[in-house]
């Protein structure tokens, strides 16, 4: 029998041999850089999972046994970070501490735990003071139904969210072991210093310069359509099987990946939308392609530019020179946001980073009910009635134009300052970029 709907806590406590100090990642430094920019209005950025207990529940010992583990195991869940003489940030990893863990019981427990406006993601981390983790449990009886976990979007990307999810299930599941974890924030930190710096040379400075010399942002690329809403960004959802079967088609048939698709699709979109034959974007690029990376938990995603070109070329062609020039930015993708300032002080640019759209193509998915696939005989044509859009949340602070991310090719987030993109043109850009593969797809396969 369900407990009354009520509200509890407790404390995760944890020891750890690991302490260390040091400078942060590049990746981690974006963050960083981004949370000062905006705070202390970003709340919005944490980061909010759940996953349910095999066999309808486990015990709060045995959760909190799992947890324990994790926060043992990676550095990140147990660091808290501030600036220091030189105004540059440091992470320091404790050995010992506790972590807050709320019980919540009720029909309405999940719901309650990940709401955005009161949830535990709903108030701010102070990194130097918190650890970047919260804890929710959803309680039937003396049974833990779900476990909901909210972190510092410093500490983790896509990936590690995935990771923390996926051992999690294992421990509650018995698993004795875990593979060991691969490297540490700070053994990464210590890596780009001492390795990756002095073999990147100055090739991303060179291609930074390149790419916005090319084709320099100007200022009417994205220029005020009407009053910003209150609050100014506004963030929704849209599903699109149709998206997602008509990507995988046409992959298939101009034999590149997914994600250059995507690419594709918004560069005819957004190209129109502005005016431009030729627009810089930001491609958000995972930095996950080593192995030494695959079982960390830290934040590694960095934006780099590249140039979408449209021209009215046939979708064949914009695929194909999308694919090559993300290409390129992959090469490019990891670097010391210092770096990349100076290079745009020196170009006299330095506000370009916010001004530009950023895409972030996924390859993992978000999960759906039911298959994706299309019904024999049916096209993606046929799966459109079944997109749907939802407004998830409004804020007031951000750095971005629009900020648009696929995941899986099925589900779209995607977030828009109301002073260039409305309300209704945040919306139709999901759905142009739909229409977009779909047109392509069914033309392609006539």
């Amino acid at each position: 029998m369900d407990l009354p709907e009520q509200m509890g806590s407790l404390s995760l406590e944890f020891s750890a041999r690991r302490v260390d100090s040091g400078p942060l990642a590049w990746a981690q430094k974006g963050m960083w850089n981004n949370i000062r920019a905006i705070a202390p209005d970003d709340q919005h950025l944490n980061v909010t999972l759940t996953l349910d207990a095999p066999d309808g529940g486990s015990s709060v010992d045995r959760v909190l046994t799992a947890l324990r583990t994790l926060v043992a195991r990676h550095d990140a869940l147990r660091t808290t970070f501030r600036t220091g003489d030189d105004d540059q940030p440091l992470q320091m990893i404790g050995g010992q501490g506790a972590i807050p863990v709320t019980l919540a019981a009720g029909p309405e427990a999940a719901r309650r735990l990940c709401d955005a406006q009161s949830g535990l993601g709903a108030r701010r981390f102070d990194l130097a003071v918190d650890l970047p983790l919260r804890v929710g449990l959803v309680m039937v009886g003396d049974r833990v139904r779900t476990v909901v976990l909210c972190l510092s979007h410093l500490v983790v990307d896509g990936w590690a969210n995935q990771l923390l999810l996926d051992e999690l299930a294992a421990l509650l599941a018995g698993a004795r072991e875990l593979p060991p974890v691969t490297r540490q924030p700070i053994e990464q930190a210590r890596y780009e210093r001492e390795v990756l710096a002095p073999r990147l040379g100055d090739r991303v400075a060179a291609y930074w310069h390149k790419v916005l010399s090319a084709c320099p942002p100007s200022a009417d690329a994205f220029a005020p359509r009407a009053e910003p809403m209150a609050p100014r960004f506004w963030q929704g959802d849209y599903l699109s099987k149709a998206s997602l079967h008509a990507s995988q088609m046409l992959a298939a048939r101009h034999g590149v990946s997914q994600a250059s698709v995507f690419l594709a699709a918004a560069a005819r979109v957004l190209t129109v939308y502005a005016g431009r034959d030729t627009l810089p974007v930001l491609l958000r690029v995972s930095n996950r392609f080593a192995p030494e990376v695959k079982r960390s938990v830290l934040y590694l995603c960095q934006n780099t530019p590249v140039l979408l070109e449209n021209g009215g070329a046939p979708f064949p062609k914009l695929v194909r020179s999308v694919h090559l020039a993300a290409l390129r930015a992959y090469q490019c993708s990891q670097y010391d946001p210092d770096h990349v300032k100076a290079v745009l002080d020196e170009m006299h640019q330095p506000i370009v980073i916010p001004d530009l759209v950023t895409l972030n193509v996924v390859s993992q998915g978000a999960a759906i009910d039911g298959d994706p696939r299309c019904p024999d005989g049916a096209g993606p044509r046929d799966l459109l009635q079944d997109s749907s859009f939802t407004w998830r949340r409004r804020f007031e602070n951000e750095r971005i134009r629009l900020f648009l991310s696929v995941f899986g090719g099925l589900s779209y987030q995607v977030i828009g300052d109301t002073s260039y993109f409305p309300p209704e043109q945040i919306k139709a850009t999901v759905q142009l970029i739909e229409a977009t593969l779909v047109d392509e797809a069914e033309r392609d396969g006539r």
